[in-house]
């Protein structure tokens, strides 16, 4: 029963709009490279949409995957973001910053995250890990590959059927340049990039097939002279720049070498090319407007019948076309020819210099990610633009964005902040927890000791965005205590924030009896009392920022924030 002392308040709009609509301030750069949400619970600064064309049909459902980086997004990170732009998970908390190959997928039968993580080099490509996450954001995979000196390259890796990963793999090795009139410094004959890609059996680590392209594509084949690289091993020449591998039922594998502006299909057997589409030597006739170049993310479409490709038409030192798009294509094996079924154009009609994405959605929508050039749009199956959104201005890029259902059950504890403002006599509290889906109402407690037994509830709000806000008048809430309570749809407890004292003197975490309450919606995630425990010990955090305002904050990570503007609405 909500005690009558306690004055209830509907819950404050955070201090800006979830996304802006259509704003031309933010397209012009006028609220910075890189606008940012902010939080009072939590110390994330994700990206704020910019709404350029509102959908006008329904976006398909799912949540948005996409890792902003670039020298303006203030902290590059994979983020899990609903569609109008409201903040679900937020990577910088589980120890992630620049991220690649961002995505959902299954690993012996339970939903989980892939990411690329590791070393990037200027040149384009990366040295790193094949991370795999499970529904609690515990790392659960850790691939490598076993080409000795090299890494997992950024710009694949996800997971098959067979629980095996496919990760590109750029291997540098001395390679006879003179005939590309290359002077080396270091007195080698020259030093080149080739492009490979393995499967990898995760739970061993074994390489079920390795491929590189030196081996079957000659370097004279594709379009990016060495110009001044390929000098020394330092600088090598990047002649194939594979991006994109996919297995089909065959198990015949295709890959796109940007490169090359080609796409290859390769025999599971012995690796050779069994065919190609577009580049120099390409084995299909090409149709009116199905040429592409510089192009990303590949991939088998109706029942192996067509292809859709990313076609960025520029790289950054060339472009070739007028404007990006989606392709899809017509592939006729039988005929070698290539038709156009569908172009998807982006809304601002611009090429992408790197990166891209290209993804079918269950509604038959297509979801486009414009990479370098940070928007991500939505379109009918006939091409017609439903939807296109801006994350961002300057230097910010998103190398895919993809849509995925997910489900989330983070054995971290919610984060809860008070915020005691003295001109209207009133706490304000705010939640959030990271990366929870399923918490459908946040309810708030007022005890004398910390112990649920004791606890007095002050009321329940409906949870509608990342990080949800409840206000009680500072005079008629007489607990030294408070906490916030996660339930889900059918009133199952998820989780509770640390306690928090009212007077702002410290915190203390959730109680043993607490955390033995809470249920896990999955049989695939695990709850452990010191996984759940944010802090073992009171801390005391406070600071006066206007002489009106004095914040508090609780559990690990939570952080003071700036004055909060929409105060003086209630």
């Amino acid at each position: 029963m909500i005690s009558p002392l306690v004055a209830l308040c509907a819950i404050i709009p955070l201090a800006q709009a979830t996304y802006y609509n259509n704003s031309a301030e933010y397209s012009s750069g006028a609220l910075g490279a890189s606008p940012v949400q902010s939080y009072q619970s939590v110390n994330y600064t994700a990206v704020e949409f910019n709404i350029n064309v509102y959908p006008t049909s329904e976006s398909s459902e799912g949540y948005l995957f996409l890792a902003p980086r670039g020298t303006d997004v203030t902290t590059p990170a994979p983020l899990i973001m609903t569609n109008d732009g409201e903040l679900v998970w937020d990577g910088t908390e589980f120890g992630f910053d620049q991220s690649m190959a961002f995505t959902t997928g299954t690993y012996q039968g339970n939903p989980v995250i892939t990411l690329w993580d590791g070393q990037f080099n200027a040149a384009g490509y990366g040295i790193g890990y094949g991370i795999i996450l499970d529904q609690s954001y515990k790392v659960i995979g850790n691939v490598s590959t076993t080409i000795s000196g090299s890494g997992i390259d950024l710009h694949e890796f996800y997971l098959t059927d067979n629980d095996t990963a496919l990760a590109t793999v750029y291997i540098n090795e001395e390679y006879d340049l003179t005939s590309y009139n290359v002077t080396t410094t270091d007195g080698s004959q020259g030093w080149i990039l080739g492009g490979a890609f393995q499967e990898i059996e995760v739970a061993t680590g074994e390489a079920l097939f390795t491929w590189k392209s030196l081996d079957h594509v000659n370097p004279n084949l594709c379009y990016a002279s060495p110009g001044s690289t390929g000098t020394a091993q330092s600088n090598p020449w990047d002649y194939f720049h594979i991006n994109a591998i996919e297995k089909d039922d065959q198990g015949n594998y295709l890959i796109s070498s940007r490169h090359c502006h080609a796409l290859y299909y390769i025999s599971k057997d012995d690796g050779s090319i069994l065919w190609s589409i577009g580049g120099m030597n390409s084995t299909f006739t090409m149709g009116d407007q199905t040429s592409f170049e510089w192009q990303h993310d590949a991939r088998w479409q109706s029942n192996f019948s067509q292809i859709s490709v990313f076609d960025n038409a520029a790289t950054s030192w060339e472009s070739d076309e007028t404007t990006a798009r989606g392709l899809l294509l017509n592939i006729d094996e039988s005929s070698k020819n290539v038709t156009l079924a569908q172009a998807y154009i982006p809304w601002n009609e611009t090429v992408s210099r790197s990166q891209g994405s290209m993804q079918l959605q269950p509604n038959g929508n297509w979801l486009l990610g414009w990479g370098q050039t940070p928007f991500f749009s939505e379109y009918t199956s006939d091409g017609t633009l439903i939807s296109s959104t801006q994350f961002g201005v300057g230097n910010v890029q998103g190398y895919r964005v993809l849509r995925s259902n997910w489900t989330g059950y983070p054995t971290t504890s919610p984060k809860f902040t008070i915020i005691s403002n003295s001109s209207t006599t009133q706490y304000d509290l705010y939640v959030s927890w990271n990366g929870a889906t399923e918490v459908s109402q946040w309810e708030f407690l007022g005890m004398n000791q910390t112990s649920s037994s004791s606890s007095t509830s002050l009321g329940n709000i409906t949870k509608s965005t990342f990080e949800s806000t409840f206000s009680i008048n500072q005079g008629d809430a007489p607990y030294q205590w408070v906490q916030a309570r996660a339930t889900s749809s059918n009133g199952s407890v998820l989780g509770y924030s640390d306690f928090l004292a009212i007077n702002g003197s410290g915190s203390t975490s959730a109680s043993d009896e607490e955390k033995s309450q809470v249920t896990i919606g999955t049989a695939t995630a695990t709850f452990t009392s010191s996984a759940s425990t944010a802090s073992n010990t009171a801390t005391s955090s406070s600071t006066s920022t206007s002489g009106e305002e004095t914040r508090y904050a609780a559990g690990t990570g939570a952080v003071i924030c700036g004055i909060l503007a929409s105060l003086m609405l209630l």
